[in-house]
């Protein structure tokens, strides 16, 4: 079964695919999500939670956090709303915490921000995607990366 942008009802644990590729997961925000930033996203107690990232291993709740999907909104989500939050495949306007970024360089998990690896990206737990464009400007906004939708584990 193919499921839509438009489909609003869809509440499983299971990603979605758009049209152009795009892997999405739909979660629970447990603070006010901004369009465009990084969060991340774990299986809370009946569907997926999603939060600021935080330091490794230890969630806001104080539970252990061993991994998490890391997802952007498109919009924004309101505390405790629901929304889709982007967890694969090309995202032209992401911001981090860097004012640079190079082309085939790793974003990464690294204590408590999502930042460049100043590597290239090789699939290490701690790495969620690749920057598709050399970016010096000097602004931690509108990055392009390619997500990549799996389990990533933060490094301290």
């Amino acid at each position: 079964m193919a499921y839509t942008d438009t489909n609003s009802s869809f509440t499983s644990l299971t990603f979605r695919e758009d049209s152009t590729g795009k892997i999405w997961i739909k979660a629970t925000a447990l603070e006010a999500l901004t369009a465009g930033t990084p969060y991340l996203c774990f299986v809370g107690s009946t569907a997926y939670e999603a939060q600021a990232v935080l330091d490794t291993g230890v969630s806001s709740s104080g539970s252990m956090l061993h991994g998490a999907y890391v997802g952007v909104p498109k919009a924004a989500i309101a505390s405790d709303g629901s929304g889709w939050l982007q967890i694969g495949g090309y995202n032209a306007s992401v911001t981090l915490g860097e004012t640079s970024v190079t082309a085939g360089n790793a974003i990464i998990w690294d204590t408590a921000t999502f930042s460049s690896g100043d590597q290239t990206f090789t699939g290490a737990s701690n790495e969620w995607a690749v920057c598709v464009t050399t970016d010096t400007t000097g602004s931690n906004t509108a990055f392009a990366i390619n997500q990549v939708p799996k389990i990533t584990y933060g490094t301290s």
